[in-house]
């Protein structure tokens, strides 16, 4: 029977999963780059950007398929996307979003990855992340280790009321980690890993 997550028992989430598996996405135009410091300008556009747009959510790192199946929905963020998606949160909720709500957190010039469990396509097995990387260069490029990571319990349960428990995890490196040709490297609990290419092209 097909497992559904159920909840979470992580504090601070600020919406983790829906910034990871939304599936419309908007961002910045073809030919962006990176925004390494967030000035009030920048914040300014930010703002901008998240109240006009219909649907803002993080880049998606795309990987290859596992023959277990399901959709694996990584995700990562740069500080002029949190706060451009904190903005568009604040619209579809009907609330203002002005520079004031925008919060250190969300500036800090990171580089986030999001990972989530996920309920297997055999419907028992609940995949996790174990570690988040990223790959200087390519596949067989130095190792960057995040300088931080957070784990966040998530619960599922089936048709039948059965539940088990798996772990989503956010990771945090330098914006200096965003370069064309680096790799997103995540290694899960099924003994599988998920290798995404930087493209800086439609990054801000």
């Amino acid at each position: 029977m097909a497992m559904k997550r159920f909840r979470s028992r992580a504090r601070n989430r600020v919406a983790v999963l829906t910034m990871i598996l939304g599936t419309a996405l908007s961002w910045s135009s073809v030919g962006a780059q990176v925004i390494t410091e967030i000035t009030p300008v920048a914040v300014a556009e930010a703002i901008k950007e998240g109240t006009a747009a219909k649907n803002i959510r993080f880049y998606p790192a795309r990987g290859g398929a596992f023959d277990i199946g399901a959709n694996i929905s990584v995700a990562y963020s740069t500080p002029y996307i949190r706060v451009a998606f904190a903005a568009n949160e604040a619209k579809r909720r009907y609330k203002p979003f002005t520079a004031a709500d925008v919060t250190d957190e969300m500036k800090a010039s990171e580089l986030r990855v999001y990972a989530p469990a996920w309920a297997g396509s055999d419907k028992r097995t609940i995949v996790s992340p174990e570690a988040i990387v990223v790959l200087q260069g390519g596949e067989n490029g130095s190792v960057v280790q995040p300088t931080s990571t957070q784990e966040m319990t998530e619960e599922f349960q089936n048709l039948f009321g059965a539940k088990a428990d798996g772990h989503s995890m956010v990771a945090a490196f330098p914006l200096s980690a965003l370069k064309d040709g680096n790799v997103i490297r995540v290694v899960w609990n099924i003994g599988k890993e998920m290798s995404h290419k930087i493209n800086t092209k439609n990054i801000r």
